[in-house]
């Protein structure tokens, strides 16, 4: 399966995820083949985006969709699919097996202009045989001179202003109450809730608990932010945590790498904004 260049660089970046998630979980091609029966050159193909020597992109989804699978990252699933099934400006379908363009039908022809003109034309002839045969029946509408709108006008005079904020309009034997909108309030915006913002200037494994319950255990890639909201005591493991910034309750407290030796550690974050690191043994 043959497969255009910009595509093929953005899948062998998923395929380069997927290979990272397979070597945290100590998984090897043998240990994938044996859950699933995948060839381990399949295996190897789909992390270094080798699609050359995969089968059609609908059996290579499948491989794909077991595989992520078996190392539970089912979640970039979607992104193979939407690279891997592209619609492209070619006719049939390609050896890639993507999705066939589809053109027009055949025996299809593009208006040409002028009976685009001829259209027009009716609709304008109709629209004034509706006008005319409208005022044969109705008469011409009245329209008032600028003379008469201005005396109307001028017959305007305001007669009272009471404190209900209604404003009385007479003109001859007509009056016309008009209300006077009063803007409403404006509320005073909500305080900012306790949140936690995690930055990655290099890749870094994380682990994020609240009390007993994991909210998530993955990879933060270089660029990529985490954002929660601190409802509780909440428990972070960094990989590398000197390969990350940390905003906690919008105040930027920078790396929790502060000295010592490069090795994973944990901190603790509080929603009232304090923090701490747990010493390991």
């Amino acid at each position: 399966m043959s497969l255009p260049d910009e595509r093929v660089d953005i899948l062998r970046e998923l395929g380069q995820e997927v290979q990272i998630r397979r070597e945290e979980l100590g998984l090897t091609y043998d240990d994938i083949y044996e859950r699933t029966r995948i060839q381990p050159s399949y295996l190897y193909a789909i992390e270094n985006a080798t699609y050359e020597v995969l089968p059609d992109a609908v059996y290579t989804l499948g491989f794909i969709r077991t595989y992520l699978g078996i190392i539970e990252f089912d979640e970039i699933y979607p992104e193979f699919r939407q690279w891997l099934l592209v619609n492209t400006r070619t006719s049939g379908r390609d050896k890639g097996g993507m999705l066939p363009y589809a053109s027009h039908p055949p025996g299809f022809k593009l208006a040409s202009r002028f009976w685009i003109f001829v259209v027009l034309m009716l609709i304008i002839f109709g629209a004034m045989t509706y006008v005319t045969y409208s005022w044969s029946k109705n008469g011409i509408p009245n329209i008032p001179s600028r003379n008469e709108q201005r005396a109307e006008k001028n017959d305007l005079f305001i007669v009272s202003d009471d404190a209900s904020g209604d404003l009385e309009v007479d003109s001859g034997d007509l009056s016309i109450d008009i209300p006077i909108q009063i803007p409403e309030p404006v509320p005073e915006p909500e305080p900012v809730k306790p949140s936690l913002q995690i930055k990655a200037t290099d890749d870094c494994w994380l682990s994020v608990r609240v009390g007993n319950e994991k909210i998530t255990d993955r990879t933060l890639r270089k660029g990529e932010t985490y954002r929660m909201e601190l409802t509780a005591m909440t428990r972070v493991s960094y990989g590398r945590p000197w390969a990350v910034t940390v905003i906690h309750n919008d105040k930027d407290i920078g790396s929790p790498y502060k000295s010592g030796a490069k090795r994973p550690q944990v901190n603790l974050y509080y929603p009232d904004g304090r923090s701490s690191k747990v010493e390991s043994n």
